[in-house]
């Protein structure tokens, strides 16, 4: 399935999103602290998440700090979630049937490098579960504006 096939159709209007609800959005975990989404991913169930943990990459060189894996791999889901959002993507099917667009920026070769598949094989499992809690928090907010608004 393509992309365009599960997306409504072109005369839907698709709800534009500023870069702050996008970032808002894909910031599953409010601090940001990269050992705190390290320990929710691990929680999640994302198989050998302790390479988060353990991770002590060289921050005196470029290559050091680019290959930080508590740094990017965090960073990739946040740019997979903002994606899935823009796209108006609604469930794990929707998700998984996209992959290819999800996945296409910033980390496109490292999160569809084998290797990576073989670390994290439910990756897209755990990520998937990230999106819907995330929907769902926005839903639960968007009830409450609506409560608010009425009164």
């Amino acid at each position: 399935m393509s992309l365009l096939s599960l997306l409504p159709p072109e005369n839907t209007p698709k709800k534009k999103y500023t870069e702050e609800e996008l970032f808002k959005f894909s910031n599953w975990i409010p601090s940001g602290d990269n050992k705190q989404m390290a320990s929710d991913l691990s929680r999640r169930g994302l198989q050998n998440a302790t390479q988060l943990f353990l991770d002590s990459p060289d921050t005196k060189t470029f290559n050091g700090l680019r290959n930080a894996q508590s740094d990017w791999k965090p960073a990739a889901i946040q740019q997979i979630l903002m994606r899935a959002k823009m796209a108006g993507i609604k469930d794990e099917t929707e998700m998984l049937a996209n992959k290819s667009y999800l996945t296409n920026g910033r980390f496109k070769e490292a999160l569809n490098h084998e290797v990576f598949n073989q670390i994290h094989p439910n990756f897209w499992k755990v990520v998937s579960s990230i999106y819907k809690d995330q929907l769902s928090k926005e839903s639960v907010s968007d009830k409450g504006l609506a409560t608010i608004k009425k009164k």
